[in-house]
């Protein structure tokens, strides 16, 4: 065993050139938490961690600093794609209602001072429209005329109010997965069969990561996701990998005794969380050596 562990540590801070990623600290997060956890999201500074269950249903706060969890909301939908305001003191999600058999979905928000939940929306029928009013909603107070989203399996890219569909790699089945790196000038999806691109703003790919599937930015130079397997029915084995979009580094960051998935990434606090396949969340402090 200790040389198994030996093994994983050199390959973890292992050097593509000049370059290597130290894992300086692996732990629990949530751990008095006696339910299941998945999907996690930092707040601004990595100080606090959101997690939601398996289907998306009820949405909770981890402080990281004292291991303690408050529960945001327990509503249908709550945990799917929540989002923090850029001072961290809201956080938005959604309510999920129906009516005559159909279903409504409604932007609410919680306020971190007041402790109070608010509507910011009436019942919209579509994510579309949602997604609209969350991304109005985290633009107060600030300038950012720049944002992407996935429509219709399609990346699309507002700027200056302008929109535009992209298909920086063509034709696939479709484009999941999409963000704007923190610099607002490039763009990081996954295409299905194709694998996951950094693109920039006029669709030229800057970089081709392979398989690395949920990918989010670390920061403008490198990206986290999971290089997961199944076979056919269930996922069998999951890492967390990070890659630099130079091409210079692409490196394991967890064991073969953990399925991880779904990881978030904060380069602020140098943190990295994801969720395990059976519902444990964990964090990785970081170091990434020139």
């Amino acid at each position: 065993m200790k040389t198994k562990l030996v093994m994983f540590f050199l390959l973890c801070t292992c050097t593509l050139y000049g370059q290597s990623i130290k894992v300086k600290k692996h732990y629990s997060a949530a751990s008095e938490y006696k339910g299941k956890a998945f999907y996690p999201v930092f707040n601004p500074d990595g100080t606090k961690l959101l997690f939601t269950s398996g289907n998306y249903r009820g949405l909770n706060l981890c402080d990281l600093q004292t291991n303690e969890v408050k529960m945001i909301a327990d509503n249908e939908g709550a945990g799917f794609s929540p989002s923090f305001s850029k001072d961290g003191k809201k956080i938005y999600y959604r309510q999920v209602s129906r009516k005559e058999g159909r279903q409504y979905k409604t932007l609410m928000s919680f306020d971190a001072v007041s402790k109070k939940n608010e509507a910011l929306s009436e019942p919209v029928r579509t994510t579309k429209e949602l997604t609209v009013i969350q991304k109005r909603a985290m633009k107060r107070g600030s300038t950012p005329t720049i944002s992407v989203s996935t429509e219709n399996l399609k990346i699309v890219l507002y700027r200056d109010g302008k929109r535009t569909e992209m298909e920086p790699v063509g034709k696939v089945a479709g484009y999941i997965w999409t963000s704007l790196s923190p610099n607002g000038k490039m763009i990081l999806f996954t295409a299905a069969s194709k694998g996951t691109f950094v693109c920039d703003l006029s669709g030229k790919i800057i970089a081709s990561l392979g398989k690395m599937n949920a990918p989010v930015w670390y920061d403008n130079n490198y990206v986290v996701g999971m290089e997961d397997k199944d076979n056919g029915d269930f996922v069998v084995s999951s890492k967390i990998i990070m890659a630099s979009i130079d091409g210079k580094v692409k490196q394991t960051l967890t064991s073969d005794d953990k399925i991880a998935m779904y990881p978030a990434a904060s380069s602020t606090a140098k943190r990295i969380a994801y969720c395990t396949l059976n519902g444990d969340l964990y964090v990785m402090e970081i170091e990434i050596n020139q």
